[in-house]
């Protein structure tokens, strides 16, 4: 009886043993994925990282384009307000052509009428030499004497 009972404990020993190696390996196969997933989970880390990396520069990128769409939209602006005054300064421009031609069209007709004047005091005065010579003419022929 001791003897069966020594082969019981032999054999549960043994089995124990297989149990153990059993173990054994599964531990190094967990082992071996706990490093696998901690090899990966540092990937992912690293992907992580560069991944907020792009996002950075990509915020910065933004950051800078709305700062120059600022400085464009501003300088619009500007341009908008120059383009505005010279419009109204060549409106002004244009009124200012138009009261100079209508002053110099009536420049054109005063000058046109001072010089239909000038020609009537002309033929006046052309009346008045002829008027004058045939009176100076009409006089010699009188004779005054003292």
């Amino acid at each position: 009886e001791v003897k069966s009972l020594a082969q019981d404990s032999r054999g549960s020993a043994e089995d124990i043993s297989e149990m153990i190696a059993g173990l054994q390996a599964l531990t190094g196969q967990a082992s071996e994925a706990m490093e696998l997933s901690s090899h990966a989970i540092n990937e992912g880390n690293s992907a992580l990282s560069g991944t907020l990396d792009s996002f950075k520069t990509l915020t910065d990128s933004v950051e800078t384009i709305k700062a120059k769409m600022e400085v464009v939209a501003s300088a619009s602006e500007e341009q908008a307000a120059s383009f505005e005054e010279i419009t109204a300064n060549v409106s002004d421009m244009s009124k200012l052509v138009e009261e100079t031609a209508k002053q110099a069209l009536n420049s054109s007709a005063t000058s046109e009428e001072a010089l239909a004047i000038v020609g009537q005091i002309h033929e006046v005065i052309n009346e008045i030499n002829a008027v004058s010579s045939t009176i100076s003419n009409t006089m010699t022929r009188f004779t005054i004497r003292k």
